[in-house]
């Protein structure tokens, strides 16, 4: 489980949509911060990259 605070790597390609059905959005190996984590939504793990943007992520888009 993630926490506030944590620093995090996207652990594969991320696709938006919550069937990640839609175009590529983030990289592998992408880096950043969680901000919050959301335990109700699917997509619940709220990250700031390092690229400066912020996106919600589900667990198996990220690693510690």
């Amino acid at each position: 489980m993630f926490s506030k605070g944590d620093r995090v790597t996207t652990s594969r390609e991320v696709r938006a949509g919550l069937k990640e059905d839609g175009p590529a959005v983030y990289p592998e190996g992408i880096e950043g911060v969680v901000l919050e984590v959301e335990p109700r939504e699917p997509d619940g793990i709220h990250v700031r990259l390092t690229n400066g943007s912020i996106w919600w992520f589900k667990l198996n888009q990220l690693k510690k």
